[in-house]
């Protein structure tokens, strides 16, 4: 199969988002037709050979972009990847739908234990939220969380801008000292990782003169943060409570949505980082206790310290 279709996979908890890889883990996003990483390739061939105690056909869910697999995992949370062999009969990474239909929704479980769901546990779903594995009782399997659509969607090609190199900076948090700002090698999710000067991927541009024009509700000057080894630049996106995003920098078209500002300093020279448009709203440190590369998005800024953060030369 040459080019197979590309599918989306949504939760009844809110459709309007799609599960993505992120950083090396399957995680909610705003669902964007344009996001390769989004496009999943359900692979059904071992079907008719495979199948659950209840006679539903097995089938494989396989990222697009990165030819990895979901796979089952010993504890609930996060779920493995693991790349895809289509040779394989792994049963590690074959997965059911159930036969009862809850508004066009379903169950996915494991081929090898039905008992053991996909599932959107917490209060809400946000940009970043990481899907888990878990068995519910008879009462719980008519929530919400526990109910799943796979729909077809068109593929798409990502673009990208380079530029040349100037002086960089790392991006740390103080909540995570040791930890550095980076893109992570799917091109599009801002995480950190374990401080390393060798790393391109952790230098970055603080393009003062790009916003120089430009200047936050407190007089701050705005600034661009540019990835020097991708050329793409930390955008707001969709705002508080999302992943920020990364788009290609282009110094000679101004757009705000680029643009930061710091607060005066904190305690031990950390900052905010916020919009330049409202700084209300900052970078913010998501799931830190939970994965070990943690994700970056926004939320309205507080006194935690996923909120405060250094841009400094590397030592």
């Amino acid at each position: 199969m040459s080019d197979p279709p590309s599918y989306r996979i949504v939760c009844r908890k809110n459709p309007d988002y799609s599960l993505a890889i992120r950083g090396g883990y399957v995680v909610f996003v705003i669902t964007n037709p344009c996001d390769r990483y989004q496009h999943w390739f359900k692979d059904e061939r071992h079907g008719a050979a495979i199948k659950d105690s209840q006679g539903q056909p097995a089938f494989a869910l396989v990222n697009k972009a990165t030819g990895e697999a979901i796979a089952h995992c010993p504890n609930s949370r996060p779920v493995p990847l693991i790349q895809y062999n289509v040779d394989s009969r792994d049963k590690s990474v074959l997965w059911t739908m159930s036969k009862v239909d809850f508004d066009g929704y379903r169950h996915i479980r494991r081929v090898d234990d039905i008992s053991v769901f996909f599932t959107a546990q917490g209060l809400t779903v946000h940009d970043g939220h990481i899907i888990d594995l878990f068995s519910p009782t008879p009462t719980e399997i008519g929530d919400v969380s526990f109910h799943w659509k796979i729909l077809e969607v068109l593929s798409s090609t990502p673009i990208s801008f380079y530029r040349s190199s100037q002086h960089t900076v790392k991006i740390h948090c103080r909540d995570k000292l040791g930890y550095n700002l980076t893109i992570a090698k799917d091109g599009i999710t801002v995480m950190l990782v374990p401080s390393n000067p060798k790393d391109k991927y952790q230098h970055w541009i603080k393009e003062t003169a790009y916003g120089m024009p430009v200047k936050d509700e407190q007089e701050k000057e705005s600034f661009a943060i540019v990835s020097k080894a991708t050329g793409k630049a930390i955008k707001h996106g969709f705002g508080k409570s999302y992943l920020v995003q990364l788009a290609p920098f282009n110094q000679n078209y101004m757009d705000a949505s680029l643009l930061w500002t710091e607060s005066n300093y904190r305690a031990d020279g950390f900052r905010e980082i916020r919009m330049g448009s409202n700084i209300s709203i900052g970078l913010h440190m998501f799931d830190a206790n939970v994965v070990d590369c943690p994700l970056v998005g926004l939320s309205i800024k507080g006194t935690r310290l996923v909120h405060e953060w250094k841009i400094e030369d590397f030592e």
